[in-house]
């Protein structure tokens, strides 16, 4: 039995801020989960943390 963890979710409400770099990490590590199965969420984030997800189209499928 494959013990891995299947779902990642982040709670930011600490964040202040998140811009092309965070988001970049966020998809990668998205795509990373996906290729095994998993799944990234983020957990009620801050209206300024969520905006770069929604501007990029994302938010769908990390929220």
């Amino acid at each position: 039995m494959d013990d891995k963890p299947r779902a990642l979710v982040l709670e930011p409400s600490g964040l202040q801020f998140l811009d092309c770099t965070g988001l970049s990490l966020l998809i990668w590590t998205r795509n990373q989960l996906h290729r095994h199965a998993g799944t990234l969420r983020i957990r009620n984030p801050r209206p300024v943390v969520r905006r770069v997800p929604d501007l990029g189209g994302l938010t769908p499928q990390m929220v």
